[in-house]
C-alpha cells in the first residue's frame, strides 16, 4: 500500500482539475431537451421547458428566450418560458417578468407573477403594483 500512496496522490491531483462544479454538470437528458424545445407539439415544448428551468439549463436560455418572443407562439407555453428562464437567470427574467405583467393575456401575466414569486427576495421587481391592481380573476 505504501507504494501506491503516492501514485494515488498523483493521479488524484492530476484529476482535480477536471472536476467540475454542480452548475457546470449537464444533466442526464438535457441534450434531448434542448433539442424538444424546438418541437412543433406543445406537450413536448411544455415538458423541456420543465426540465431546462428545474435543472437551470444555461445552454438553454437563448432558445427559450425565443420561444417568449414568439407572438404567434400559445400564451401558456410563452409563459412556461418565462417561468424557466426565472429558475435559469434569475436577475435577468426579473425585467423579463416586469415587461410581462403587464401583457394584455391574462394567462401570460399570471406566468409573470408566478415567476417573481420564483425570485429571490433581494431583486427589485417593480411590476408587483401593476399585479396588484390586476382585476382579473
Amino acid at each position: 500500500m505504501h507504494r501506491l500512496k503516492p501514485i494515488l496522490l498523483a493521479a488524484a491531483a492530476y484529476l482535480l482539475p477536471l472536476t467540475v462544479t454542480a452548475e457546470e454538470a449537464i444533466p442526464p437528458g438535457a441534450g434531448r431537451m434542448l433539442q424538444q424545445l424546438g418541437e412543433e407539439d406543445w406537450i413536448l415544448r411544455a415538458e423541456a421547458l420543465n426540465y431546462v428551468g428545474a435543472h437551470r439549463l444555461a445552454a438553454a436560455e437563448e432558445k427559450v428566450r425565443e420561444i417568449l418572443r414568439d407572438e404567434s407562439e400559445q400564451p401558456w407555453i410563452r409563459g412556461q418560458a418565462l417561468l424557466a428562464l426565472a429558475r435559469i437567470d434569475p436577475r435577468r427574467a426579473a425585467g423579463d417578468a416586469s415587461r410581462f405583467a403587464g401583457h394584455e393575456n391574462v394567462v401570460v401575466r399570471v406566468a409573470a407573477a408566478a415567476a417573481i414569486e420564483t425570485l429571490p427576495a433581494d431583486i427589485d421587481i417593480a411590476a408587483l403594483d401593476k399585479l396588484l391592481e390586476d382585476s382579473a380573476p
